[in-house]
């Protein structure tokens, strides 16, 4: 079944509004009230996403597996302030992130590479 052309913003935007509703503590009602978004638009962008992440959109789930890192790796140590991250996609590509890193930052990381692997999925459907 097609689907007309998706707005990738639009669609990042509502993955955002979910997350930041999660991990709020408020209720939906209470979170869409204080956010001036409409609870049917809510949970319809949450069934919508979690349809399209079902679908095989070209993200998964994948391990994560956290590492500390060695003195001689040229990682900085967590203790001092600074850190580093690094994300390992399925094809080997890396994104590597220097510290100190925050969540804004982390959250606009993963924004982008779901954007992108979405975009790519979309390519090889056409």
């Amino acid at each position: 079944m097609g689907h007309a052309t998706r707005d990738l913003q639009k669609e990042a935007a509502w993955r955002r509004r979910l997350r930041e509703q999660a991990t709020s503590g408020q209720s939906v009602r209470g979170w869409c009230r204080r956010h001036r978004v409409t609870e049917a638009a809510f949970y319809w962008w949450r069934r919508e996403l979690a349809r399209r992440d079902a679908e095989g959109s070209g993200a998964s789930f994948v391990p994560v597996h956290v590492t500390e890192a060695s003195a001689g790796d040229g990682a900085a140590s967590i203790g001092v302030g600074a850190a580093s991250m690094e994300i390992v996609l399925t094809d080997g590509r890396r994104v590597r992130l220097s510290g100190p890193v925050d969540q804004q930052m982390l959250i606009a990381v993963l924004d982008a590479l779901v954007m992108t692997n979405a975009a790519v999925a979309e390519r090889r459907s056409c």
